[in-house]
């Protein structure tokens, strides 16, 4: 066996015969897939308002643009039948065909948590074993404190999007949308 046959049966396992290579034209291919960039609506931002312009996708002669915004929610599970009435009222606020989408983010990085408990702690003498306290959280966000399970510490973040079929070029609309924005935000 070849220097180079054995480097290949290391990296390639068994899979490295020239009917396993791929074609250039499909890596091309890969390479033009549209980028996370290109798939986000947003075309603008209105800063006085805080609502993005979202472009919907019209395929037709004129650009049809609708407005969004994203609110960020504490996350919780499970709800009694008084926050399931308030939630079903949240969908009273919006005109009709408004989309709605709620993302829920583990984050990996709990350092902020931590830190501002951190600087919470006044006493002197329970300071360092804060400290020790705070590493080994933030130990625990790569690697499991449990030994029999795995099981990793996130910061969980909520986010609720809509997008109103509202015209961003319209006053009317834009104060529509500002006044349902206001009352999701207060609803939650």
């Amino acid at each position: 066996m070849s220097f180079g046959t054995a480097l290949k049966k290391i990296f390639f396992h068994e899979r490295y015969d020239r009917a396993d290579a791929m074609p250039r034209h499909l890596i091309d291919q890969f390479t033009e897939l549209p980028k996370l960039a290109a798939l986000l609506p947003y075309v603008g931002w209105m800063s006085d308002e805080r609502m993005f312009i979202l472009d919907q996708g019209g395929f037709g002669k004129t650009e049809t643009f609708s407005i969004g915004f994203a609110i960020e929610i504490a996350p919780q599970t499970g709800a009694t039948d008084e926050m399931e009435k308030i939630l079903t009222s949240l969908f009273a606020y919006c005109p009709v065909h408004t989309g709605v989408q709620i993302s829920l983010y583990a984050s990996p990085d709990i350092s902020p948590v931590l830190d501002a408990q951190l600087a919470l702690v006044k006493e002197m003498e329970l300071l360092g074993i804060a400290q020790r306290r705070s590493k080994y959280y933030k130990g625990g966000a790569t690697e499991s404190l449990l030994n029999n399970a795995s099981y990793l510490l996130r910061d969980f973040r909520c986010v609720i999007s809509l997008a109103l079929p509202l015209s961003p070029f319209n006053p009317t609309d834009v104060e529509e949308a500002i006044r349902t924005r206001e009352s999701v935000h207060a609803t939650l």
